[in-house]
């Protein structure tokens, strides 16, 4: 096999699940994000939606009955009302009498009051519900307003009541007021079919107490479901998290499977050989030297054949521990197949190399494995040594080199070490 033909597998394989790594942790964050923003910018917009549509609904109520307040009055009646002491008499009481009972059953309603244009584009009170609610026991907030006093709120609000009245439309003012009494809003109605010099306007002026506890109630639902909802999303989010982890814990996982040899853990064949293309370019880049040796168990078949093919992988496992005792954490072992092994040892020459086959061999043959019978079970191992160089020139002929020199090892007698060509 030529080291193009070892190093694509591996490459393509690496690729691969990079990709698949890459691939779903851009997944996990775009389906993270989506679930944490998505239901918060849901519940912000149907908020302010739900805002909208409060107030809406209020100042649509406000006209209403400001039309309904204009409607109560008799715009005859009313005219005959002009001076201040009139607010005595019986005409006054019989066309405040609606607008008292207008005023005492709504809640919202903090005030109703009648206004007629004046020369020089002012205001003066008429009706005043007020003036009727000591008599009739009713606390008040407001000091009344009698006959021809004058309107002393802002001109520009005067005008805007005056001009708008005079279109006949009920309007509302464009500001909430705020006085020592509280925060207002007012709505004026022109009163129908008023046949005078001056205007006829009612004014009903109300509290924005339920509007704001309406709006409050609102804000707090919106918080509290934006609450739940980063908590919900972030519950999400741990998940995808925890599912992400998991998923590169079973890339990394799936990665040493493709690398590693089943049954005894060590580097497959590929892994092994792309293991030695990189430490060949180690040693050329720097200079160095480092060893390879390569290890085969003597007379396997026989093993196979007397014990079972069950006691034979159990050879070969023991025979790996027993390797990976002898060799220092940086060096590397390979299965290449069947019984015979490879092991890369860095930044060692070739006489380092030697000695350590020889301590493995021996070690080796020190191992005891017994098989089912409890009958033991004695090894010997017949290894090769080289080593990289700067002068090696390819990896590819130094580990035929090696493979044979453990073949001479074997010809000679096995249980051998064999570090020359000789």
């Amino acid at each position: 096999m030529t080291e193009q033909e070892f190093n694509r597998p591996s490459e393509q394989a690496g690729n691969w699940l990079t990709r698949v790594k890459l691939g779903h942790s851009s997944v996990l964050v775009v389906i993270s994000t989506i679930i944490i923003l998505l239901p918060a910018a849901l519940i912000v917009w149907g908020s302010e939606l739900a805002h909208q549509r409060t107030v809406e609904y209020f100042t649509t109520q406000m006209k209403e009955k400001a039309k309904l307040a204009a409607s109560l009055i008799d715009p005859y009646e009313l005219a005959k009302l002009q001076e201040a002491g009139d607010t005595d008499n019986s005409t006054y009481r019989q066309l405040i009498e609606p607008l008292v009972v207008f005023f005492q059953t709504r809640q919202d309603v903090r005030c109703v009051h009648s206004f007629r244009t004046t020369e020089g584009n002012g205001l003066e009170y008429v009706l005043d519900v007020n003036t009727q609610l000591d008599r009739l026991g009713i606390p008040r907030k407001l000091p009344p307003s009698l006959i021809g006093d004058r309107f002393e709120g802002e001109q520009q609000i005067a005008d805007s009541i005056i001009q708008l009245s005079s279109k006949r439309e009920t309007v509302i003012f464009d500001e909430p007021v705020t006085d020592e009494f509280g925060t207002f809003l007012g709505a004026c109605s022109p009163v129908p079919n008023a046949e005078s010099p001056e205007q006829q306007i009612i004014c009903v002026d109300f509290t924005l107490d339920g509007l704001n506890l309406q709006l409050k109630e609102i804000t707090d639902l919106r918080n509290l479901a934006l609450i739940l909802s980063l908590l919900l999303s972030g519950s999400l989010g741990l998940i995808l998290w925890s599912d992400r982890v998991a998923l590169a814990r079973a890339n990394q996982r799936l990665i040493e499977i493709s690398r590693s040899d089943s049954l005894t853990g060590v580097c497959n064949r590929r892994s092994f050989f792309q293991h030695m293309h990189n430490e060949m370019s180690r040693v050329k880049r720097h200079d160095i030297r480092s060893g390879l040796l390569l290890l085969d168990i003597d007379h396997f078949k026989s093993i196979n054949d007397s014990y079972g093919h069950a006691t034979g992988d159990e050879v070969l496992v023991a025979l790996t521990k027993s390797l990976k005792n002898s060799l220092r954490p940086n060096d590397i072992i390979g299965r290449l197949g069947g019984e015979e092994f490879g092991i890369l040892v860095p930044d060692s020459d070739l006489e380092k190399s030697t000695t350590l086959a020889e301590r493995i061999r021996q070690s080796v043959e020190q191992l005891r494995v017994t098989d089912r019978d409890n009958k033991s079970i004695n090894l010997t191992v017949s290894i090769g040594v080289n080593e990289f160089s700067r002068d090696s020139d390819s990896v590819k002929n130094a580990l035929a080199s090696t493979d044979d020199r453990l073949y001479a090892a074997k010809a000679k007698g096995r249980n051998l070490v064999i570090s020359d060509d000789s």
